[in-house]
């Protein structure tokens, strides 16, 4: 095909130039069947479509097959949990160790690189035997299991596949990864019963006295009082302390962040801080971005009264004045649509990603912008509002995704750290449990 700029010449004997030896041999194809496929693929193709760019181009679709790349072995008989399978062929490429039906070459069972932990070849009555230790993760519980191949290829197995889970793991090493976080415990959600919260904790000479342990000892100062708060609500203490589980759970975890942005909702700062708190990361300063402020509609057409990055600093917090916001405060549209909210939160996304020359990346939201911030740089649409509202019920204080970023190629990588779980804690009044005596 190469020799050729004319498609029309091609012929069967030009398949093997076009088709991997690995592909060919085990696909159980024909030259001439190929040779079919081919020319279809070549009839779509544009007018310039010929030669090495034809060639590149069916390439590409070939790496799609989920064998390309494989070294295969036959061998006597893998065995997997309560499952014994004969004569099978074992294949392994960038995508992990599959097992194949040797009749028709389909998958009967896979694994996964990053599943894989160790493997040990030894012999039993002169047999060579290979043990490859996985640990699989279900409903956010891990499995130990192990796969133990009969075959005399053991040590070549064992050395391929060593170096494919070391390739993978320094591939890890360089993948841009962003989380997001959805804020802690806020007060006014817990605190919502009868008048405003932030009517009862000012006695008769203005005094600050909280009515709950819940309350916060201490609100930041700013220069609308604690009138401020009513839509700048700030976390009860139950969810500073959540933030700071949250930050022990990523230092278990050896996760690290190396930038974190903030929406300028007082509730997901505080969060941030409590976060690095539990991290021991007090060395990291936050950027906050007016763009990862929730989608605009839930404002009821008020826009909160932030606090200024100057009363932040003089409350003591680690904010960075230096910020250069993707999305200014002016730029918020109090009407915008839930599209406009996705595509907001995409432009963050995609921008600060581009951006940023760091590796490990920490957004601090709301409910919605888990989705918000993840949904379209992965192909996914706007969410229509009923399915807006039942994610935003379904993702609970301080919840966690984790987005990876693979040479501009987006994936989700589910939650990094466990889920935080708690029941909650009604308040007791003494005099209702004693009418009753």
């Amino acid at each position: 095909m190469a020799s050729t700029n004319d498609p029309e010449s091609f012929n069967e004997t030009l398949v093997p130039t076009i088709i991997p030896r690995t592909v060919l041999e085990r696909a159980n194809l024909s030259a001439s069947n190929w040779f079919d496929r081919i020319k279809q693929k070549l009839a779509v193709f544009p007018k310039n479509y010929y030669g090495n760019i034809a060639r590149l181009e069916f390439l590409k679709f070939v790496e799609k097959w989920p064998l390309y790349g494989s070294s295969f072995y036959f061998v006597n008989k893998c065995k997997y949990a309560e499952k014994t399978f004969k004569n099978p062929v074992v294949a392994v490429n960038k995508d992990g160790v599959k097992i194949l039906a040797s009749t028709t070459m389909e998958t009967i069972w896979s694994c996964k690189l990053n599943d894989i932990r160790s493997s040990r070849k030894y012999s039993i009555n002169g047999n060579g035997i290979l043990d490859v230790n996985i640990v699989q993760e279900y409903d956010k519980k891990s499995s130990e299991s192990k796969l133990t191949i009969d075959t005399d290829s053991g040590a070549e197995i064992a050395r391929v596949i060593g170096q494919y889970v070391y390739l993978n793991n320094q591939k890890a090493q360089y993948i841009k990864r962003l989380i997001v976080a959805r804020h802690g415990e806020r007060v006014d959600f817990c605190f919502n019963d009868h008048s405003h919260w932030t009517t009862k904790v000012v006695d008769s000479n203005g005094r600050y006295r909280p009515f709950n342990l819940n309350i916060p000892r201490n609100l930041p100062k700013r220069a609308n009082g604690v009138a401020g708060f009513r839509t700048d609500t700030p976390l009860t203490e139950i969810g500073y302390l959540q933030s700071k589980l949250i930050g022990r759970a990523f230092r278990d975890k050896n996760i690290k962040f190396d930038i974190v942005f903030v929406s300028p909702a007082l509730r997901c700062i505080q969060t941030a801080i409590g976060i690095l708190k539990g991290m021991n990361a007090g060395h990291l300063k936050l950027n906050i971005e007016p763009g990862l402020f929730e989608w605009l509609q839930l404002c009821r057409q008020v826009l909160p009264s932030w606090m200024t990055i100057d009363e932040l600093i003089e409350a003591g917090y680690p904010i960075s004045s230096d910020y250069n916001p993707v999305f200014k405060v002016p730029d918020l549209n109090l009407s915008e649509s839930l599209n406009e909210y996705y595509e907001r939160s995409h432009k963050i996304t995609k921008t600060l990603f581009e951006k940023s020359r760091h590796q490990t990346i920490l957004f601090v939201g709301h409910g919605s912008s888990l989705d918000a911030c993840t949904r379209l740089i992965t192909g996914g649409q706007s969410r229509n509002t009923n399915d807006f509202y039942d994610i935003l019920q379904r993702t609970p204080y301080l919840s966690t995704i984790q987005l990876n970023d693979n040479e501009k190629k987006y994936e989700i990588a589910g939650s990094p750290i466990p889920p935080l779980k708690h029941s909650v804690n009604n308040e007791y009044d003494f005099k209702i449990v004693h009418k009753y005596a």
